[in-house]
């Protein structure tokens, strides 16, 4: 059965006119989808921030113990674990560390609890000893024990903060593919719709 030229057009406007919605609501939900992964790096990115902005203070922190014990003076810091810094981040982030797909950072995460716990811990140990006047235990104490607590708790925030710089990385790469295969679509469904709008002016 042969067409008519007017049943002709009348398909081509319905195809140019599908075309365009499809175009719309895909463009939209690659946009959607990249705004959600562009939220998502910048939080990543935050988090990485605010372990450095913790570790400094932390270094801070360690600073005032080596003056107390320096100048036997009584030791300012917080010696609360849960109430400092990075205590407060770490207990208001639990159930987000769950949401991390990567199991390096999910185990990562679990494994900062003991040594930042021992950390203050021995912070209440060495002005417990310095407010008893035994300065020399106190200092024996630091080095045997304090350090060794210390390492290990900034090793875990290199090695977190490295894991989250990896997940950044990746979701960039991610971002980047979804630009350009959106990109492509829009320049493909592009050409058609003006092929078939060319095409159908020709029989107008």
């Amino acid at each position: 059965m042969k067409l008519s030229i007017k049943t002709k057009m009348r398909i081509n406007s319905i195809v140019i006119t599908i075309l365009i919605i499809a175009l719309v609501v895909i463009s939209e939900i690659i946009v959607s989808k990249n705004i959600s992964e562009y939220h998502k790096i910048e939080d990543l990115r935050k988090i990485n921030t605010t372990l450095l902005s913790i570790e400094r203070d932390h270094l801070e922190w360690v600073r005032k113990l080596n003056y107390s014990l320096m100048f036997k003076e009584k030791f300012t810091g917080q010696l609360n674990y849960r109430k400092c810094h990075f205590g407060k981040w770490y207990y208001s982030n639990k159930h987000n560390n769950e949401k991390f797909k990567s199991k390096d950072i999910r185990k990562i995460f679990k494994q900062f609890e003991e040594p930042h716990k021992k950390i203050h811990e021995a912070g209440k140990t060495i002005q417990s000893l310095m407010e008893q006047d035994k300065f020399d235990e106190a200092k024996a104490y630091y080095k045997n024990n304090f350090n060794k607590i210390l390492i290990k708790f900034r090793t875990l925030l290199k090695k977190y903060r490295d894991k989250i710089k990896g997940v950044v990385r990746k979701e960039i790469i991610k971002l980047n593919k979804q630009f350009s295969f959106m990109k492509n679509f829009i320049v493909i469904l592009g050409a058609i719709i003006l092929t078939l709008t060319i095409f159908s002016s020709l029989y107008t």
